[in-house]
């Protein structure tokens, strides 16, 4: 095998290598020779030299993964607590690969000329490698096993050893799971170590780990400068304040690609986004606000409804084609043309109140991208009792009580997915008990006193009546020429 050297200070000072733990495939020039590689991403026996001959000094390897949304001075002082006082020699720094459930989250591209930009004063014992196979432990073992294979080409006279490193959190995690995922563990990681490093403020768990014990190192001597986090830093870039942690190569990154940059609020709309499962009380809820506060209505789902309706067989020769081409890309024509006749009709209507149902999370960051900022988030936590005997109750034609088991089926990645666009945005969100009646948890959660206050921080004028605005059905129809030119333009296809 070989692998090509770069400077250190190439490409923002790191040098960046892609693995492929299964081959070949796709790899570019910039890869090294991959063509060796056998079964399981390990190196054909005839191509690793025996490991008696290996007399020289030990070369020790630490693999970091992590998101570094963005990167901060607890990364860099673990890294050089690894080189400097545990005497490792390189430290290969893997960021997660894109994560569709997690659209806030700023692109690995970006991340990664992040920790490139960070990392360049350590030269090349720092490397930032990127790939997709590091979603879980086993794949983290394939990482580690094929970059150990690279290091021992690299250096035939060197025996290698390759750790990994993880938080005190993560550690906890291992504790509380099973021993067969234990088991599982301990076989992914062969004979590496985890360099298990404490969090700042947080005692170290006092856990057993029977089965890992013989793997993990206790940096019992690192201690964290302070109570950071990413999740800290992106809340002050939000705010539009430097954060003390962000060295200052890294905050150029950052305004050059204008990272942690939400859409600004609109001054003259306040938009609210109601999120939860079938029956949680979405569309009750919208109905109140526009009774009472003089909301405009929109569910997503109606406006799917009143375009499909059109029977404009231009429409649906795109959406036939946005099927095609996989489930991601039909969902994202879906949304592209809900949000863009929302945007049409609420841009030509006097809306200074709008309210949307139908929005899963991960669907929240292209909204704001079209539509505008989401200025207050309503979630409706119900549970699957209460939204059974509801839906049972209504008797509606479209209803079916398996839409509720599927909500919980996938209930953890819909909390995941709100907590993680919180994490990226300064939006308000209120957490509603929707199991008690809507009076009661309007009360409890103060909602309409929020509203009232945020109707006042943008000095909203009063709604126009209910009858001078053009239903949403009719706007659609009226518009159906540009309606259609969208629909082709979000499938790819020209215009005929």
């Amino acid at each position: 095998q070989q692998q090509q050297h770069h400077h250190p200070h190439q490409h923002h000072g790191q040098h960046h290598q892609h693995y492929h733990p299964h081959g070949h495939e796709g790899r570019s020039d910039e890869d090294g020779d991959w063509r060796q590689v056998g079964r399981g991403g390990r190196p054909l026996a005839a191509a690793a030299a025996a490991a008696e001959a290996r007399s020289g000094p030990l070369l020790r390897c630490a693999v970091y993964f992590g998101t570094f949304d963005p990167c901060h001075a607890n990364h860099t002082r673990l890294v050089a607590h690894t080189l400097e006082q545990l005497k490792y020699d390189l430290v290969c720094i893997v960021p997660n690969d894109d994560n569709p459930f997690k659209p806030y989250c700023s692109p690995l591209a970006a991340r990664v000329r992040m920790l490139q930009a960070n990392f360049a004063q350590f030269g090349e014992r720092v490397q930032v490698h990127t790939t997709s196979e590091a979603t879980n432990w086993r794949g983290r073992g394939i990482v580690c096993a094929q970059l150990q294979d690279v290091l021992a080409a690299q250096h035939p006279t060197r025996p290698v050893q390759v750790d990994q490193i993880i938080g005190a959190d993560s550690m906890q995690s291992l504790a509380s799971s099973d021993a067969k995922a234990q088991s599982n563990v301990a076989r992914s990681l062969e004979r590496r170590k985890l360099l298990v490093f404490p969090r700042y403020g947080e005692p170290l768990p006092q856990v057993t780990l029977d089965r890992l014990a013989e793997h993990l190192v206790v940096v019992e001597d690192y201690v964290e400068d302070g109570a950071l986090s990413s999740t800290s830093c992106r809340q002050q870039l939000l705010a539009q304040q430097r954060p003390a942690a962000i060295s200052q190569p890294v905050y150029d990154v950052i305004k050059d690609l204008q990272l942690y940059s939400p859409p600004p609020p609109d001054a003259h709309r306040l938009s609210v986004v109601i999120s939860g499962g079938p029956a949680s009380g979405k569309g009750t809820l919208s109905n109140y606000l526009v009774q009472q506060r003089g909301f405009v209505h929109v569910s997503c789902g109606e406006i799917y409804r009143i375009v499909k309706g059109l029977e404009n067989p231009k429409i649906n020769a795109a959406e036939n084609l946005a099927k095609e081409l996989g489930l991601d890309a039909y969902s994202s024509w879906l949304n592209g043309i809900a949000f863009y006749c929302l945007r049409e009709y609420v841009d030509n209507h006097p809306t200074p109140r709008l309210v949307v149902d139908g929005l899963k999370p991960e669907n929240f960051k292209d909204f704001e991208n079209v539509v505008g900022a989401i200025d207050l988030l309503l979630v409706l936590s119900c549970s699957q009792e209460v939204m059974k005997a509801r839906m049972a109750k209504r008797n509606r034609e479209s209803d079916d009580l398996a839409r509720i088991e599927k909500f919980f089926d996938r209930y953890k990645y819909f909390k995941d997915g709100v907590k993680s666009y919180l994490s990226f945005r300064t939006t308000r969100m209120i957490d509603i008990k929707a199991d008690l009646p809507l009076d009661e948890y309007l009360a409890e959660q103060h909602v309409m006193e929020i509203l009232e206050e945020l109707e006042r921080q943008k000095q909203l004028p009063p709604s126009a009546p209910p009858d001078s605005i053009t239903d949403l059905a009719v706007y659609v129809r009226e518009h159906e020429q540009d309606v259609e030119i969208q629909a082709q333009q979000l499938a790819h296809l020209p215009r005929k």
